[in-house]
């Protein structure tokens, strides 16, 4: 499941003669605000909605992810050590790098190699959020959970978009409430950061021009970000695309700002060659030459699903999906390809 203030996204799948096949899968919109600040502000609601999609589909496990903006992240290069002694330095490293006390936090790390510096990838979470949002889902379960961005990863590793070399990637998942900016090589995270500005901010510009999240989203599914007066007459259509345009533009800067600091930090490094676009608030057209025209490098749009295999039921669902990396106009979408990355992550992960 992919929880975040705009909804639950729940994907039921199966290990089918090593093959991940997808059951079913169901969204859930939340009709209020639920979930603020990865914080569960109206527990009740947010109880109801995942008890109806548990009970739906009964598994025998579940895992969740969480943005990155409800962690705590950090790369944490290590002494040189022998290979024998790597592992207890590299506890002792990260915790005199907790921001927290140890007993707050769940903490979770992997040794990973940057330029032939042994590092700690590591990812604390407070327990007590953890806590609230396992004890929502339901504690008879196993549960697991991890960040949305990295299970986003595991789903564009899968379908190919990451080379296992020595080339560095930069992806850019947008999600609700935050975007999570990654520089991948061999598919590990060598940096990565959030910025707080996601799909949330695009729906409150909507209402400026008294349009509901419905309404704005039905414009911007079939709208380029591109679009001049000469080529709409609608004005509200015109002045949302261009309030959107300005978000989009701040996202951009943000990534500019990524891409600048780990070059000032790595000039050995080889130069990011590709970036990847995908999550939920990928909602209107061309954003990929947009964003590709912002920081001067090679962008493309990730389908997640492009690899996986469907039951019946849920292929008959996939005329609803909408594809921004091949986009057809429909007049009845329900979610866009892009919003499963991290259920996909999770359901590779298994």
């Amino acid at each position: 499941m992919a929880i975040s203030g705009s909804g639950v996204l729940a994907l039921l799948s199966k290990n089918d003669d090593n093959k991940i096949v997808i059951d079913d899968f169901e969204f859930k919109n939340f009709s209020k605000n639920v979930i603020l600040e990865n914080q569960i502000t109206s527990k009740e609601i947010f109880e109801s909605e995942l008890a109806e999609i548990v009970k739906n589909y009964n598994p025998t496990e579940i895992a969740f992810c969480l943005p990155a903006t409800a962690c705590f992240i950090q790369n944490i290069k290590l002494p040189q050590v022998d290979d024998n002694e790597l592992e207890s330095v590299a506890l002792q490293e990260i915790l005199r790098h907790l921001p927290f006390e140890k007993d707050e936090v769940k903490v979770n790390w992997q040794i990973i190699e940057n330029n032939n510096q042994k590092e700690a990838l590591m990812v604390a979470t407070k327990k007590e959020l953890l806590n609230s949002y396992i004890s929502s889902i339901g504690k008879d379960k196993t549960t697991n959970a991890e960040i949305c961005g990295f299970a986003a990863i595991r789903a564009l590793a899968d379908a190919g978009l990451l080379e296992d070399t020595e080339i560095l990637t930069l992806t850019v998942i947008i999600g609700y409430e935050s975007t999570e900016i990654n520089i991948i090589k061999k598919g590990m995270p060598l940096f990565s950061y959030s910025a707080n500005i996601g799909k949330k901010n695009i729906l409150d510009t909507a209402e400026h021009f008294n349009l509901s999240h419905k309404q704005a989203e039905d414009i911007l599914y079939n709208t380029s970000i591109f679009i001049t007066p000469e080529e709409t007459q609608d004005e509200t259509e015109l002045k949302l695309v261009n309030a959107v345009r300005s978000i989009f533009n701040n996202i951009s800067n943000e990534i500019i700002k990524v891409i600048d600091f780990y070059t000032s930090q790595n000039k050995s490094e080889n130069q990011i060659n590709k970036l990847i676009l995908t999550g939920e608030g990928i909602c209107t057209q061309k954003l990929d030459e947009y964003i590709s025209n912002k920081v001067k490098i090679s962008t493309v749009i990730a389908n997640p699903l492009k690899n996986l295999y469907f039951s019946k039921e849920a292929e008959e669902k996939l005329a609803d999906i909408v594809d921004f990396s091949n986009f057809e106009k429909t007049e009845n979408h329900m979610l866009s390809a892009q919003s499963f990355a991290a259920c996909v992550g999770l359901a590779l992960k298994g």
